[in-house]
């Protein structure tokens, strides 16, 4: 499942509120991954995701702190498709 939330940073106000849920994302205890729509570039993944993937790593063709910055595709069947 996933889920987009979107929000006006644009007064302090905002801005305090947005902090408030990248804090909540951080600290789910669930893996979330957000990526780029254009590119398909992991631009970000929180403390749940890299601890899960660190656990698989050996099964994944990039170490899980290499995730961000990495295009999706790296978990595709055929990354080059």
């Amino acid at each position: 499942m996933f889920a987009l939330r979107m929000l006006d940073v644009s007064s302090s106000k905002s801005s305090l509120k947005t902090d408030a849920w990248a804090k909540m994302v951080e600290d789910l205890p669930v893996n979330v991954m957000v990526c780029d729509i254009k590119t398909f570039d992991m631009v970000y993944a929180n403390t749940s995701t890299i601890e899960t993937l660190r656990s698989i790593e050996h099964a994944l063709p990039i170490k899980a702190d290499d995730l961000v910055g990495s295009s999706i595709d790296v978990f595709h069947k055929n990354p080059d498709h």
